[in-house]
């Protein structure tokens, strides 16, 4: 009885030492790349037209499959500013177009990479298990984008833009803590704190929410995006968020805000989350981007 009550003790020490270094551990290098790994680029023009001309863009990815994205650029010759616009898992590349007519006629290049994820979609236990590895695949691969518009003379490389929505902001603030290459983050109905995202949209009973709120903000910890607020200035930071929003409650997203330094700006909208058939407050939203971007461009 004693030592079955001894191995329960020591189990719960360890279980709690493992928590508590989960929680307070350095993830940053967990998200390291190998630069000179060959990027083996492949541009196939996808649209000519007098201003503009858009690319599929299809890169290798450290693991050796393709990165698949798209890349619309003016076709003035002069370094353009780039925007990198991630959304959400099912649009993927597809982001792009969301802002990419009225950023060309600003002069701003518009890239956008679909998320290589391949697991499965239909049992929640495999999908939550999955993402975790295609999570960090996502930063690795954006990273290797770096790398690429690193190689183009056609990109502005002091005026590099990270644009994340919903599931997309969880990569700006990994990507702006391990890679100085990126000079504005915009995040999008995007917040901190995921133990309290679980428990908002939980469909179970206040204990089991509990459980999964811990459990996920172990598993999940290297992509809190509260580690890595403090990394952010004195890099611009813009965040456009919803009072209503019960998918990333307002108040992560304020959390998120308060941890970053100047200079930053936040909007508020009076409505819940954002949807892909919203195609009124998808407009407002990149309205709201791109002034900004104006205003910061030309201080």
């Amino acid at each position: 009885m004693k030592k079955a009550l001894w191995i329960l003790m020591s189990a719960g020490v360890a279980a709690v030492l493992l928590v508590v270094v989960s929680l307070y551990r350095d993830y940053t290098a967990w998200f390291d790349h190998d630069s000179a790994q060959p990027l083996d680029s492949r541009v196939r023009i996808l649209e000519e037209a007098e201003t503009y001309r858009k690319y599929e863009v299809r890169l290798r990815s450290l693991a050796g499959a393709d990165i698949v994205s798209l890349l619309s650029i003016p076709s003035t010759v002069e370094p353009h500013p780039l925007i990198m616009l991630q959304g959400g898992y099912h649009r993927g590349k597809d982001a792009l177009n969301l802002i990419g007519d009225d950023a060309l006629r600003l002069g701003y290049a518009v890239f956008s990479m679909d998320y290589r994820y391949t697991g499965s979609v239909d049992n929640p236990v495999l999908l939550y298990l999955q993402t975790r590895g295609a999570m960090r695949d996502a930063v690795i691969d954006l990273r290797r984008v770096l790398d690429y518009f690193q190689t183009r003379e056609d990109i502005d490389q002091d005026r590099l833009v990270m644009v994340g929505v919903s599931l997309g902001a969880l990569f700006g603030p990994i990507l702006m803590a391990v890679d100085d290459r990126l000079d504005y983050l915009v995040l999008i109905y995007g917040g901190g704190n995921l133990a309290e995202v679980v428990r908002a949209n939980s469909p179970v009973n206040p204990v089991l929410t509990e459980i999964m709120a811990g459990i996920s903000s172990v598993f999940y910890a290297p992509f809190e995006p509260l580690r890595y607020a403090g990394r952010i200035s004195p890099r611009p930071l813009l965040m456009i968020h919803g009072t209503g929003d019960n998918w990333v409650p307002a108040r992560c997203a304020r959390e998120f805000y308060d941890k970053v330094g100047d200079p930053k700006e936040i909007i508020w909208h009076d409505r819940g989350h954002i949807r892909s058939y919203d195609t009124e407050e998808i407009e407002r939203l990149g309205d709201e981007c791109l002034a900004w971007l104006v205003r910061q461009f030309s201080k």
